[in-house]
């Protein structure tokens, strides 16, 4: 996979317009570069052309000459060199570290400092502070940076982790790129072509052999069977263990892979040895729509046992049963049996939506997180960032399935004695049965001091003095008279008019922090939770910092602890200058801890608040600098609208 940066591209047109050879002092002279660059250029330049049809001849004491062998095969090459719109240069670290670690992914050899910062044009200090996020960035794919013995550096690590992280950095940085066909890297005619008989092939074997794949599994093993190929032709195979290899040719995906292997060897001209055969059968089988006939080999006898381990955590933590839904009960049989599997073979879906669904949907974020550590335990599995994303996108709907059924609480509070109080209840009872959760009868002195909740109605039959915020229904004669109004405000939809700084405190909001990673950020947090409630606390809280599902885009981050303070509270950190988190860059940091607050429609709302500042973000003023504790809340709370 050739990396062409604007000084390649230029040694390649110089040397294709060239009736002769050219000198590494002639090509120096014309980039305005030296020769020790241009030599180094040249010789990443020589071990990467031939794959595409070219061969690039280096006469000693003569200079270079290309030779162009294949011109379709070239034709990738030579519809980039050709392109006249400039391709962005690098200028940030976060940029750097992306070409910096696509540029080590597309070669087999070590790269020096010294070249990428000549490359990059910057100094070699710079260039080291970027390896260092590289570094963290290729942890998360268990990949680490080595130095070679001449002082370059090169990535080592498991080749099917090298292709996910191929996968994601030049497949995925973008929704845009998401596609392949949309790729600026495969958009000449030649590589269309084989992109649709990429899929074109995949299709006919699925359809031959029954198996089922959803629309977005189908694009992300094209993506794929595109990496497989471009790595095969430079000899980059995976390996496997023999237990893996043996359990594999029982599928039925296993004779899909062989026919696969043998179209795409037919009309790629490339050998796939039998572990790369197997690592398609692996795709395959991981990708499969449960329900195949291979899919449902697998033993489900354990899920009704784990589902109720789930429901049964969930319930206990945030009061929500969703024991009873079926639906997502029936999509969690089915979809945490084949997940668990893609995780057991290092092939994790990719979800082009991941940070979209964790910003949008935060409570959901939260259930699901509760969900994971039940499912981790059990399965003895480790869920990543995709995976978590789509159990988030279930439990949204089984959230918002479970919100449309809260029933609606209605205080009655009768002053003439209890005889009208009962014939009150019962008429109630038979009219709004369905809508309501209970009637709660109460005398007019503990109204005062009544624990209202936002889904209450008061119905009473004398004047009281009324809580803020609670809809009041006072009847005077009969109840019927009154039952338009008590059915319109139990079909209402809820209103909480609660700000959020009754959470987000002041000494829980830290603007302008000068903290340069997230261990600082963690122990900001500390120190900060501490003043307020002590070291045991704060150590609590953020020693059980989940660490799935924190980075939601937009320069954000939202923390969630497994342990719940008895005080319910939100936090706020702002940074002076971004930092590195997991994969993206930060600056706004939220920590939650809201499932002490027993109205849980007032969690949901708070969350909902963030979640759509996180959206609106853009469209916010607290982002210009010097923005204030007051007017953050003031945003906040507006981004209800």
């Amino acid at each position: 996979m050739i990396m062409l940066n604007e000084r390649v591209k230029a040694i390649i047109r110089i040397l294709r317009e060239a009736d002769d050879y050219v000198t590494s002092k002639e090509l120096a002279d014309k980039l305005d570069i030296s020769v020790r660059t241009i030599k180094t250029a040249i010789k990443g330049l020589k071990m990467e052309i031939e794959a595409y049809g070219a061969h690039l001849e280096i006469k000693r004491g003569v200079g270079y000459r290309l030779h162009i062998v294949n011109e379709e095969a070239f034709l990738p090459i030579s519809y980039r060199i050709q392109n006249t719109s400039p391709q962005q240069f690098p200028h940030t670290q976060k940029e750097r570290s992306v070409y910096i670690i696509r540029k080590l992914l597309s070669l087999d050899y070590p790269i020096k400092l010294d070249d990428l910062a000549e490359e990059l044009y910057v100094s070699r200090n710079t260039i080291a502070l970027d390896i260092r996020e590289v570094k963290h960035l290729m942890s998360n794919y268990d990949l680490t940076i080595i130095q070679s013995n001449n002082n370059g550096i090169m990535v080592d690590g498991s080749e099917i982790q090298k292709r996910l992280c191929i996968n994601d950095f030049f497949f995925q940085d973008s929704m845009k790129d998401f596609f392949v066909q949309n790729n600026v890297m495969f958009s000449s005619e030649y590589n269309q072509n084989e992109i649709r008989y990429i899929r074109e092939a995949l299709l006919h074997v699925l359809n031959k052999y029954n198996i089922h794949f959803s629309d977005v599994s189908v694009q992300n093993m094209v993506i794929h069977i595109v990496i497989e190929l471009r790595r095969c032709k430079f000899y980059q195979y995976v390996t496997l263990n023999e237990d893996l290899i043996e359990r594999m040719k029982k599928y039925k995906a296993y004779k899909a892979a062989l026919e696969l292997k043998d179209m795409l060897e037919e009309q790629m001209h490339v050998v796939f040895p039998e572990h790369e055969i197997i690592y398609l059968t692996m795709h395959i089988l991981s990708k499969s729509v449960m329900g195949s006939e291979d899919i449902r080999r697998l033993d489900l006898s354990y899920m009704d046992n784990l589902l109720m381990k789930i429901f049964h955590r969930i319930e206990n933590r945030f009061a929500i049963s969703l024991n009873k839904d079926m639906e997502i009960y029936e999509f969690l049989r089915l979809h945490i049996p084949s997940m668990a599997e893609r995780i057991r073979l290092q092939l994790t879906l990719r979800n082009p939506l991941l940070l979209e669904n964790n910003r949008r949907y935060q409570f959901a974020v939260e259930i699901a997180l509760e969900a994971v550590d039940v499912i981790e335990e059990q399965l003895n599995i480790k869920i990543d960032n995709n995976e978590f994303s789509y159990l988030v996108l279930y439990f949204n709907l089984a959230l918002n399935r479970y919100q449309s059924r809260i029933k609606k609480r209605l205080i009655l509070v009768s002053g003439y004695g209890r005889p009208e109080m009962i014939m009150t209840l019962n008429t109630l009872n038979e009219n709004f049965k369905g809508f309501i959760d209970e009637i709660i009868t109460c005398d007019v002195f503990e109204l005062e001091n009544f624990s209202f909740q936002s889904n209450d109605i008061i119905i009473t039959t004398i004047p009281v003095m009324t809580p803020n915020n609670v809809p009041v229904v006072y009847i005077q004669g009969k109840v019927e008279f009154y039952y338009k109004e008590i059915l319109s405000l139990l079909k209402s939809e809820y209103d909480i008019n609660c700000s959020i700084q009754r959470y987000l405190l002041r000494s829980l909001y830290d603007d302008n922090c000068s903290c340069k990673s997230s261990n600082d950020i963690i122990a900001r947090l500390k120190t900060m939770f501490g003043r307020m409630w002590g070291e045991t606390a704060a150590e609590k809280l953020v020693n059980n910092i989940y660490q799935l599902g924190n980075e939601v885009g937009n320069d954000i981050v939202c923390l969630h602890s497994r342990y719940d303070y008895h005080t319910p509270f939100i936090s706020f950190i702002s940074l002076k200058n971004h930092i590195l988190w997991e994969r993206n860059q930060v600056k706004y940091i939220f920590f939650m801890n809201m499932n002490a607050e027993r109205d849980k429609e007032v969690v949901y709302h708070m969350y909902h608040l963030i979640s759509n500042w996180a959206e609106l973000k853009s469209r916010i003023n607290y982002y210009a600098k010097n923005q204030s504790y007051e007017e953050l809340i003031d945003s906040l709370d507006n981004s209800r609208l």
